[in-house]
């Protein structure tokens, strides 16, 4: 206290007289670090909030840099099935090959080996849950053999539970994993590349390849599959080599010239302007479970009565074939082939149950259920033609109307898939279960009994406004059909009709 009421005096006051004052050169020592002493004092708490935000800015760039989860830009709730589809889409999107600007080129590489890596663990379940629990410091400690857990990475090092219990018996040693020495970075002997070759090219053997090597020759713009370094990047050339230099897997589904099938892809595909409705099956050649499907399709194609049409899409023929099926089937990758989807309108409805066990019989009743029954009009009563058939056709400038009446109960897939291939021309009706009050109108002597109502010319001498034709063929779908399509060309031969008048 003594020393400050003589400090003050002394060099911050004009009493420089005063006989206890220090010298004039003391004194602005001491002055000027007073000064600098405050400064530090006011701009401490900047400085130290800049520092924590660099701080905690660095610690957000490394976690971003470690979140395999952002990397593919899902949740850590993502199904297998959803880490699947990032991958897909973002792996054909970042590959090299597939960027034309040089300028980008070695951005989206960067790209894609972080997605590549990101996918090789989040796709293993065991990988999946060390890292959730311990994120990548984690891995790495567990490729060396070290518990995570006594390594100081426990509580889940920010990336949330998942891994309860931690390593029964403290070691670690129940889960091992071999990233050929470039730790959870998936240096060394990770080649992204490789891995893409697998996925997309059905290339054989383990993961989630196709065994049987083979697969489709994709032409990204800077070589391909096969013909040597398309891919290029480090590591995998002797795998790729190899397969090379396999032997290309038998086509399972050859051009056929009598029909039974159709070859489908992305230029020839059925849509809403389609005659018929398709069961349309994706397969790849170097696939076992297509391999072992192919008979059962084939015995279906052969026993198929026509109802539907049968297609096949081979989902390795091209790269933009692989595409389609990847993308407007919505398929995760070459894993989920075998599929079957039922094709009516436009519409896909996919085949739900296990393709590779199923039989002749399921996949004939699945094309069956989904064919368009909503096109063919229930009628009861005689008061009912006119709205629902004769004057539906007027109003909606169709050539005429088609009826069948019969003793079952149920519309028959045959007649759903006459009325979805003349969908454009004719009204299609049906009267069930041995209805007594039209078989009294239109004088049913046998079942079933298929009648057609065709518009009359405007000069026609009987009058009335439609002819009533009976069909008199085999109940079989071409026989009516050629009926039919005989019946829509009279019709257009015929001129102006009364119908049309009105």
């Amino acid at each position: 206290m003594h020393f400050k009421k003589r400090l003050a005096p002394a060099c911050l006051t004009n009493n420089t007289f005063h006989r206890h004052s220090y010298p004039p050169k003391r004194c602005r020592i001491i002055t000027v670090s007073l000064m600098m002493a405050t400064i530090l004092l006011l701009i401490q708490p900047t400085y130290g909030n800049y520092r924590r935000t660099q701080q905690q800015q660095q610690r957000q760039k490394q976690k971003k840099a470690d979140d395999y989860y952002s990397a593919l830009g899902i949740t850590k709730k993502a199904s297998k099935k959803d880490i699947k589809a990032a991958y897909r889409k973002l792996a054909l999107q970042y590959h090299p090959d597939k960027v034309k600007d040089e300028s980008k080129k070695e951005m989206a590489e960067k790209r894609f080996r972080e997605v590549s890596e990101a996918y090789a663990i989040l796709s293993d379940e065991e990988k999946r849950k060390v890292y959730d629990k311990y994120g990548k410091n984690g891995l790495d400690a567990l490729e060396k053999g070290i518990d995570p857990e006594q390594a100081g990475f426990g509580g889940g090092g920010g990336f949330g539970g998942g891994f309860p219990g931690g390593f029964p018996g403290g070691g670690g040693g129940n889960v091992k994993f071999n990233f050929g020495g470039g730790g959870s970075g998936m240096g060394g002997g990770f080649d992204p590349f490789s891995m893409f070759e697998d996925m997309f090219g059905g290339a054989g053997g383990g993961g989630g390849g196709f065994p049987g090597g083979g697969g489709a020759n994709f032409n990204f713009g800077g070589g391909g599959f096969s013909g040597g370094g398309g891919f290029g990047g480090g590591g995998g050339g002797q795998r790729r080599q190899q397969q090379q230099q396999q032997q290309p897997p038998p086509d399972l589904f050859p051009k056929d010239p009598s029909g039974l099938y159709s070859l489908l892809g992305k230029a020839k595909f059925p849509d809403s302007k389609s005659k018929n409705a398709w069961l349309v099956f994706l397969i790849a050649n170097s696939s076992r479970h297509c391999q072992q499907v192919a008979p059962t399709i084939k015995k279906l194609a052969e026993a198929n009565k026509g109802n539907y049409k049968i297609g096949i899409v081979n989902c390795e023929r091209s790269q933009k074939d692989t595409e389609f099926c990847m993308n407007d089937f919505e398929l995760s990758d070459m894993d989920d082939l075998p599929a079957a989807f039922m094709i009516v309108d436009g519409k896909k409805i996919p085949y739900e149950d296990q393709l590779r066990t199923s039989s002749i019989k399921a996949l004939h009743d699945f094309a069956n259920s989904h064919m368009p029954f909503d096109l063919v009009q229930n009628v009861n009563h005689q008061s009912q033609i006119v709205p629902r058939l004769t004057g539906a056709a007027i109003s909606s400038k169709k050539m005429g109307a088609v009826l069948l009446l019969t003793d079952k109960y149920d519309t028959s897939p045959m007649y759903a898939a006459l009325a979805y291939r003349f969908k454009t021309s004719f009204i299609f009706g049906e009267s069930r279960a041995k209805n007594l009050g039209l078989a009294k109108e239109f004088s049913v002597k046998k079942y079933p009994l298929l009648v057609a109502f065709i518009p009359r010319k405007e000069d026609d001498p009987k009058g009335g406004v439609y002819d009533l034709i009976k069909y008199d063929g085999a109940v079989k779908l071409d026989d009516i059909a050629k009926w039919i399509d005989g019946l829509s060309q009279k019709f257009s031969r015929s001129g102006k009709t009364k119908t049309q008048r009105r």
